[in-house]
């Protein structure tokens, strides 16, 4: 009998430890859900509430990344087209045979691939007229109702932190979240690159529901581009 209520007693310590041990790991990883999450600030009449929407704020940070990242791409890209050039003419003044020969065949493989994949990612920085088009696609959108207002914060094309010229514009959507993320994935989709900068939600008090969604982005344009 004495050592059955050991045994007991032991067993009986040892719970509320392991409880104790539990409860920090689950705050852990209830910290870790918060910090995962992206937290919208609306304003609703003299206090503010927070509302947690992730799936349209991470799609536009998502995407944001992406633009950055293929930006960066195309910089780097046509650096390495300049200097594979200058080694395609150091070894056109190199007789060596055909060692010379093969070199100078894959040396220019190169460049001619890389040329290649420039002019297809160039395809989507507008010049003049390409700005026209996509002012064209955004009035569109807004005769569907998905886009409430456009506008360029801009005049004059601005340089981002990889040197690439662009113009920030400011895009206004009015509805529920639904339709703020179909708005959102169609003005994503136009064949532009359109990186995110900023986005602003506040709820509408005179219309209950509906939420006016503004997103500020900066549209890349060609490096020659000129708006006279």
């Amino acid at each position: 009998m004495d050592k059955t209520q050991t045994k007991t007693t032991k067993a009986a310590a040892s719970a509320p430890a392991q409880v104790r041990g539990q409860a920090p790991a689950k705050a852990v990883h209830l910290k870790k859900q918060e910090e995962v999450s992206e937290e919208v600030s609306l304003v609703e009449g003299e206090g503010k509430v927070n509302i947690l929407k992730p799936g349209v704020l991470m799609k536009a940070a998502a995407l944001a990344v992406i633009n950055l990242i293929v930006v960066a791409g195309v910089v780097f890209l046509m650096g390495k087209i300049q200097t594979k050039a200058q080694a395609v003419k150091r070894l056109r003044s190199i007789q060596v045979g055909v060692v010379r020969g093969d070199a100078f065949s894959a040396l220019k493989t190169d460049v001619e691939e890389a040329e290649a994949k420039t002019k297809q990612i160039i395809e989507y920085y507008p010049g003049s007229q390409g700005l026209i088009d996509f002012v064209g696609e955004i009035d569109k959108l807004k005769a569907e109702g998905l886009v409430t207002g456009f506008s360029f914060a801009n005049e004059e094309p601005i340089k981002d932190r990889t040197g690439s010229l662009g113009l920030p514009v400011l895009i206004e959507i009015k509805g529920n979240w639904s339709q703020i993320d179909s708005a959102l994935s169609r003005v994503m989709g136009l064949p532009y690159l359109l990186r995110p900068i900023r986005v602003d939600a506040q709820p509408q008090e005179e219309e209950p529901g509906l939420i006016q969604f503004k997103f500020g982005g900066f549209l890349y344009v060609d490096k020659n581009f000129s708006q006279n």
